[in-house]
């Protein structure tokens, strides 16, 4: 009987013993990787720039809500996604201090960015640090050398300057040659496309009549407004956003300008309109993603985000859709991504053929060698009766 007790508990020890060691499956723990967002919600540029923000933001607090913030992969399963963010006040110096600490003290493997001159501060720093960098600004320089951890999902300013050329060349009627002028913010986003913008025009031989800067808390543009007046300007083309801008037209409405007003990207939007009432109808801008109102598969999740998240606000301009796309093109870099580090989910970019962000924006195609993400962009005329942005086309640089 005492032989038989001491089998017992031997057995009952070595049952307990296995019990006790967890085996693969619970000793293996879901690996975690931090994306980084320093967007611009207060500040210069700030009028759409927190729009951009929160469509990133809210995608991942979306992404926390729903999923757990798990990510399937396709090389390591499921992986969990955390995001730091901060707002940088479109100041230059913080963005570079923020990225600093993000840097130092997370396994940071991407990071989506706001404005020109933060994102020029950061870029040796992004680059050296290999961290893949997902801009708001189009700024051509961002390519350059050392560029290779920065991208974007538009084409460059440049191109978006030339779309807008191409169609005043449409729009133009009578044998005398366009009077064009440029009106830009006194920065490096602002000059961005500037040399490229007047080149073009004199190639295809527009005269170019006037080229000014204007602040963007201006309070009175009548002086800009009269100087295009004295040097007849036919078309004045924007690189701005919506607050200087509703100034400039309300004034000129007020002076007489009679020309026909064009913008890139972040100058005419919802957020225009809302500003500038009347005085935006029929202004022409282009658009790196989609509006509010489109079908679009996307924009069904981007207002359930939105009634959410901020159901304060009732209507999005664009750079809100264009945040979620970012921040949804950086996750599927996750996804493809072949190790789980900067440098890996750089690569995951880099096999991105025509991906297709629910819609929100166009086709985004990156590789070792290009990284401006589309081929075309949008246009869209501003209505004031509807007030909404009226769909023109989808437009690709013509020379």
């Amino acid at each position: 009987m005492v032989v038989r007790i001491r089998a017992l508990a031997s057995w009952l020890l070595l049952l307990l013993s296995a019990v006790a060691v967890p085996g693969p499956a619970t000793a293996q723990q879901t690996p975690e990787v931090t994306f980084g967002l320093i967007g611009t919600w207060t500040g210069p540029t700030s009028d759409a720039g927190r729009h951009y923000a929160d469509g990133a933001l809210h995608f991942f607090r979306w992404l926390e809500a729903e999923q757990g913030g798990i990510v399937q992969t396709d090389r390591f399963g499921p992986v969990r996604v955390k995001l730091v963010w901060s707002d940088d006040q479109y100041n230059p110096q913080l963005t570079l201090s923020t990225f600093r600490q993000f840097s130092s003290q997370q396994n940071l493997v991407g990071l989506i960015t706001w404005g020109t001159g933060p994102n020029l501060a950061i870029k040796e720093e992004v680059n050296k640090a290999r961290v893949p960098t997902l801009s708001a600004s189009f700024h051509k320089g961002l390519l350059d050398e050392p560029g290779e951890y920065d991208f974007f999902l538009s084409m460059t300013y440049d191109d978006h300057m030339q779309v807008l050329l191409d169609y005043v060349e449409q729009l133009h009627q009578g044998s005398s040659p366009p009077r064009v002028a440029f009106n830009v913010h006194p920065s490096p986003y602002g000059r961005s496309p500037l040399a490229a913008g007047k080149a073009y025009a004199e190639a295809r031989q527009m005269q170019v009549v006037a080229s000014q800067e204007m602040a963007a808390d201006i309070l009175d543009a009548t002086s800009q407004v009269l100087d295009l007046r004295r040097n007849r300007a036919e078309y004045v083309l924007f690189q701005n956003v919506a607050s200087p801008l509703s100034v400039f037209l309300r004034d000129a409405r007020r002076n007489g300008l009679r020309a026909t007003f064009l913008g890139i990207h972040y100058a005419g939007g919802e957020e225009l309109l809302h500003l500038a009432g009347a005085n935006a109808d029929g202004f022409i801008t282009t658009s790196a993603s989609r509006t509010w109102y489109e079908d679009v598969p996307g924009n069904a999740r981007l207002k359930q985000m939105n009634d959410r998240f901020s159901p304060e606000e009732q209507v999005r301009p664009p750079h809100y859709a264009q945040g979620a796309a970012t921040a949804m093109v950086l996750i599927e870099a996750l996804k493809r991504a072949p190790t789980l580090d900067g440098a890996g989910v750089k690569a995951g970019l880099e096999t991105l053929r025509a991906f297709d962000p629910q819609g929100l924006a166009l086709p985004v195609t990156f590789t070792p060698e290009r990284h401006a993400g589309a081929d075309q962009v949008l246009l869209y005329r501003l209505n004031a009766r509807t007030n909404r942005l009226d769909f023109i086309g989808e437009f690709a640089p013509a020379h």
